[in-house]
């Protein structure tokens, strides 16, 4: 069966994904919003402040009781940003309707609990219950701190932000630090007011049954909101290129060096499906170029790797080194990038990419992880390519393509992160 989709209210879309290979049924909420440093950090909270406690279940006790109710059912919240937008995402998992003891409609109460936690959040007046932001608070803290020890994150974070320092992709996820340290409960209500007005909100609904009654519900509990939503911003980034190069020092035993290179080639370029190749063969797999090259025959750093953001066009290719490997090392990537430009690709190249990529993709329907995450991901995209429309697309691409597509990458920016003779903490 078909993805199916409805319009629930303006600027809100429901998508049932049939899924009858699994016991348990998935909905997710999905807010997208456009990326604004004025905003990031109070909207990049709101998903973990509300799965924690709502007005029906104000704390971890009963609301751990009712989601023991519901067959152990799991809430989780997530943030992440898809180009220019800021994706925010509240998940309830439970079990399928049909294994439900008394027939009960399981699905519809973990909506019910879902629209608790959206719409009627612990408020005191015109503003979060003041010990559970202040709780939140410090944990969303210690997220952005995890987001900097993790070194190698933190390297792609900051070559992100250099890259893209004038325009809204160069915003961190969860923002600056100094900003969530100044948030203010209501703030922080202020802009859950605005988000469920403005904000595009699609409803992913993963499993095998009925989401009728779901969407029903939520089309009543949104009836009573006025909705202005939003456009989606432009996903793309400036096509100039700056030549930046950065290096910073941290209490790093290994460095990282993160190198930007931009194109005009997005998830709505006809060369899409090359540029998706490409990026494989340049660096995605261990069959691809820099990983037979740069980390095994020349042994210069402890992984090279390279990403596509199918958003904006960007290709982050990224490494652990050694400080005094690091200009060979950006040389080399170089190298391989221009080998792949002047059409040094063989069939078996050709043939392992396409094969990893269709794998890849076909492996997709095994999870509802990644069923959602494919989805959500392609929300702005209008008709969704599905994982298995995906596969055959990419077995069409062509060796002369993926060595056209190569001729649109180009270096804009080389951040290294360095130690600096103090202790590491990585």
């Amino acid at each position: 069966m078909a993805v199916q989709t409805i319009e629930i209210a303006p600027g809100v879309t429901g998508r049932y994904i049939p899924a009858q290979q699994f016991k348990t049924t998935r909905i997710t909420v999905q807010l997208l919003t456009p990326l604004n440093l004025k905003t990031v950090s109070r909207n990049a909270m709101l998903p973990f402040i509300l799965t924690r406690a709502c007005k029906a279940y104000p704390d971890l006790k009963s609301l751990n009781s009712k989601l023991a109710s519901l067959y152990g059912a799991a809430l989780m919240a997530d943030v992440s940003k898809i180009g220019n937008m800021h994706s925010l995402a509240f998940t309830i998992s439970s079990i399928n309707d049909k294994y439900a003891l008394d027939n009960s409609s399981v699905a519809g109460e973990c909506a019910k609990l879902l629209i608790s936690m959206l719409f009627n959040p612990l408020l005191d007046g015109a503003r979060f219950n003041e010990k559970l932001f202040e709780s939140e608070k410090r944990l969303f803290l210690e997220r952005i701190d995890g987001e900097i020890n993790e070194k190698r994150r933190y390297a792609i974070s900051r070559a992100e932000n250099i890259m893209c320092e004038t325009e809204p992709y160069g915003i961190s996820k969860y923002g600056p630090r100094a900003m969530a340290q100044g948030l203010t409960s209501g703030e922080l209500y202020l802009a859950w007011e605005e988000l469920l007005k403005t904000a595009i909100i699609n409803i992913n609904f993963i499993g095998d049954g009925d989401p009728a009654p779901v969407y029903d519900a939520f089309k009543k509990a949104i009836s009573s909101i006025e909705r202005l939503p939003l456009s989606a911003v432009d996903q793309s980034v400036s096509h100039e290129i700056s030549g930046k190069s950065v290096t910073e020092r941290m209490a790093v035993t290994q460095s990282k060096l993160v190198m930007g290179f931009k194109s005009d080639i997005t998830c709505k370029s006809e060369l899409y499906m090359p540029a998706v190749v490409f990026c494989d063969l340049y660096g995605g797999s261990p069959h691809s170029k820099l990983f037979q090259n740069v980390r095994e025959k020349l042994s210069l750093c402890y992984y090279c790797a390279a990403r596509y953001n199918r958003s904006n066009g960007i290709i982050l290719v990224d490494s652990g080194i050694q400080e005094e490997n690091a200009e060979h090392a950006r040389s080399e990537i170089i190298k391989q990038l221009d080998e792949i430009k002047s059409g040094n690709v063989s069939d078996e190249e050709l043939s392992a990419s396409k094969a990893a990529l269709t794998d890849s993709a076909k492996s997709v329907n095994d999870s509802q992880y990644a069923m959602d995450t494919w989805y959500g991901q392609r929300s702005l995209d209008g008709d969704i390519v599905s994982p298995h429309q995906f596969a055959e697309m990419i077995n069409n691409v062509t060796k002369e393509q993926v060595i056209e597509v190569s001729k649109h990458f180009n270096l804009d920016t080389t951040y290294l992160l360095a130690p600096n003779g103090g202790n590491s903490d990585e």
